[in-house]
């Protein structure tokens, strides 16, 4: 028997490539229990069968096999990966196929496997081999995250998939928004991914970010170096050419020594320049928002001056650096409640909330514990 079905362009599953898959069925259901049994989830959640559909009984939300709940971005991280390795190596039985479950309109809609799917239907294949189950709306987005995390081939969820499916499941009622609930819903989420400070790490930005978006709080998080580069062009901070030339340089709040560095590099490739080094803060993840977001501006300011002067004694004697060109300028805002989202706050400018005065003066309301002493795993973000 073999265990690869090859494919071709028009391709029909036969009755034959659907026997080959049930006989791996009892092995799918001892590997992956959480996709066969019934209180895997809730009592909503039941593997019906095995079966052959054609393509066209299959529902799309928008557009065929490339939205995805499940994924913040919605299209599979490894998407090209997965599709030479669907058509050139073919269709692997000993897998579990797509899953999908029946509308109430006789449709199919697709739980996990969209990503397969969308292979399938772009190399015009006239049927799925698929498991078909009955759950409500709520288990299915979590079955989405789930079975990307457990079951091969798929491309694995991240944290920013499980933040992004947990706010949708707040957003329809399906979950409180509250430490405990949100806690158990992205444990069940994770499966076996992600340690437990970084499960209670994110529970925390889910928890703390809808409660903020509840109170017309407005939180920008800024993934990777490319997202507060394209802010600070949107909102006109660029490179002039004038009688002082001004270069930007943005960096990451959690890398202050690569920082020193990057603006010593752009002060050597622009000798009349003045460069201007903006922090980004990353994607906000303690308890506490507002603390989070000054306490990383106020850390790297520290750890800012204090490389500048073990630099300065170790290889200068001790002389005092000059910052007539290299400038610590600013930082980009993130929370609508310390600034205006769209201007820089500039340090020494605009910047009378960036303290730990504004810290122990503010009026807390209940949403926010300054007694907590909560230290986010933050990760280093590449600049």
């Amino acid at each position: 028997m073999s265990v690869i079905i090859p494919l071709s362009k028009h391709y029909s599953f036969t009755e034959d490539d659907l026997k080959i898959s049930k006989h791996f069925l009892d092995t799918h259901k001892l590997s992956y229990p959480h996709l066969y049994e019934s209180d895997s989830y809730n009592k909503s959640f039941k593997f019906i069968k095995r079966d052959l559909i054609d393509a066209e009984a299959i529902s799309y939300k928008s557009g065929p096999g490339n939205t995805q709940d499940a994924r913040l971005s919605g299209l599979n991280p490894e998407y090209d990966e997965l599709k030479i390795d669907l058509e050139e190596f073919g269709y692997r039985p000993y897998c579990p196929p797509i899953a999908i479950r029946k509308t109430s309109d006789g449709k199919y809609v697709i739980l996990n496997g969209r990503t397969r799917d969308k292979i399938l239907r772009e190399n015009k294949v006239k049927n799925r081999i698929v498991d078909i189950y009955e759950c409500d709306d709520a288990t299915a987005l979590k079955f989405g995250i789930a079975s990307n995390n457990e079951q091969p081939p798929a491309g694995l969820a991240t944290s920013a998939d499980i933040i992004h499916a947990a706010k949708i499941a707040i957003r329809n009622d399906w979950i409180e928004n509250n430490y405990d609930d949100v806690y158990a819903w992205v444990s069940e989420a994770c499966g076996t991914r992600f340690v437990e400070g970084k499960r209670r790490e994110m529970v925390n930005q889910i928890v703390n970010h809808v409660a903020a978006e509840e109170n017309d709080q407005v939180i920008v998080g800024w993934a990777n170096s490319s997202e507060p580069e394209a802010w600070m062009k949107v909102n006109n901070y660029i490179d002039t050419n004038g009688r002082v030339p001004v270069r930007y340089v943005v960096t990451s709040f959690s890398v202050p020594q690569k920082a020193i560095f990057r603006a010593c590099e752009a002060a050597m490739e622009n000798p009349d320049a003045e460069i201007r080094m903006v922090i980004h803060t990353g994607n906000l993840t303690a308890a506490d928002l507002v603390k989070c977001y000054i306490k990383r501006v106020l850390n790297f300011k520290k750890e800012w001056h204090l490389k500048i002067s073990q630099v300065s004694q170790g290889l200068f004697g001790g002389k005092s650096p000059s910052f007539n060109r290299i400038k610590l300028y600013g930082c980009i805002p993130a929370l609508s409640e310390l600034s205006d989202l769209d201007e820089l706050i500039i340090f020494g400018k605009n910047d009378s909330k960036i303290s730990d005065s504004y810290l122990t003066t503010r009026h807390l309301s209940s949403l926010f514990d300054m007694e907590e002493d909560y230290e986010e795993g933050d990760e280093e973000l590449v600049d």
